[in-house]
């Protein structure tokens, strides 16, 4: 059994349920600057993450059953991190006393750290592809027979038969 996840999960589950409760605090207290669509849109994406977290708790083997809810997620999430760091930015620029807390803090900073790993995501997956499409029909391995062909001929100092092997 594999805890790594089961404590991810975990993590994870806890931090959006903070992030759920200081958004419906900000209603609560019926903060008018912290009110739009963007707020509106990372609730619900938290809440949703906070139930898929728990069935991957659960069950991770459940999912693998539905790829596209993966690519889905994905999608979802980069734009939930892209509207988080703009709706921090803008409840600091108006100003809003009542929005101010540890937890948009944390939210800012967990969105500023999922920005750099999709970056990274991303560039991992450029050079990936990138090189695919550079070595991605030739082979990349020997066999054994060639291997000891190629120490043959290194043996007997003969270079042209293996730079003919290498074509």
């Amino acid at each position: 059994m594999d805890i790594f996840p089961k404590i991810y999960a975990s993590l994870i589950i806890f931090c959006e349920c903070i992030i759920v409760y200081y958004l419906f605090h900000l209603k609560q207290i019926d903060c008018k600057c912290s009110m739009n669509y963007k707020r509106n849109y990372i609730l619900c994406f938290n809440i949703f993450l906070i139930f898929y977290s728990i069935i991957l708790l659960f069950n991770n083997k459940l999912l693998a059953y539905f790829p596209i809810v993966g690519i889905l997620l994905s999608v979802a999430a980069i734009i939930n991190v892209i509207f988080t760091i703009q709706y921090v930015n803008e409840l600091k620029k108006q100003n809003c006393n009542c929005s101010e807390s540890v937890i948009r803090t944390l939210m800012y900073v967990l969105a500023i750290i999922n920005a750099v790993t999709w970056a990274l995501t991303v560039l991992i997956l450029i050079f990936v592809l990138f090189h695919y499409s550079k070595y991605g029909n030739k082979k990349m391995t020997m066999s054994t027979k060639e291997m000891k062909k190629i120490l043959n001929d290194i043996k007997k100092n003969n270079i042209n038969k293996i730079n003919k092997i290498k074509k």
